[in-house]
């Protein structure tokens, strides 16, 4: 929560002013600006993670939960469709209560079954492989490689030299 933004201050109230509303303040707990210790304790304790933002160009959130061995819950938009492998790592939803609802009773029967610690542990895998320095460090190299094969044009390319130098 960026104390900064009143968008966010309402929002973070609405919030708790809605599960006030059904009842379930002794539920629901809206935790702000939670240290790396906190959060990792948190999804250590958690089944799966939701991500509820829409339009997100990347979103860090996903891939933390992810390499935290958690699968996730996110909206069909932006970043997460990029990080979140539907079905293999988690859900990809349509922004409607009823398509998170769908995702989440499947989460719970998973659980229930002892089969969401199996998409946990794909998330893991899948961050490790696609998202990790390691993989960042050799998808650049590559990138740089093939970039210092090319051959270079002889004329057209803006860096000709100039007559008289």
């Amino acid at each position: 929560l960026d104390e900064r933004l009143p968008e966010q201050v309402a929002c973070h109230a609405e919030l708790l002013a809605e599960a006030g509303a059904l009842g379930l303040q002794e539920c629901v707990e809206l935790r702000t600006n939670v240290s790396a210790e906190e959060r990792g304790a948190l999804f250590a304790r958690a089944g799966a993670v939701v991500y509820t933002p829409s339009f997100e160009h990347f979103g860090i959130v996903p891939l933390e939960a992810m390499a935290a061995g958690r699968p996730v819950i996110a909206v069909a938009l932006g970043g997460p469709c990029e990080s979140v492998a539907h079905g293999e790592t988690g859900w990809l939803c349509e922004p409607t209560p009823a398509a998170f609802a769908a995702a989440y009773a499947e989460a719970a029967g998973l659980d229930a079954a002892g089969e969401l610690c199996a998409r946990g542990l794909a998330a893991r895998s899948r961050v490790e492989a696609h998202f990790s320095l390691d993989a960042f460090g050799e998808a650049l190299e590559g990138h740089l490689v093939r970039a210092a094969r090319r051959p270079r044009a002889e004329s057209g390319s803006g860096r000709e030299e100039k007559k008289g130098r």
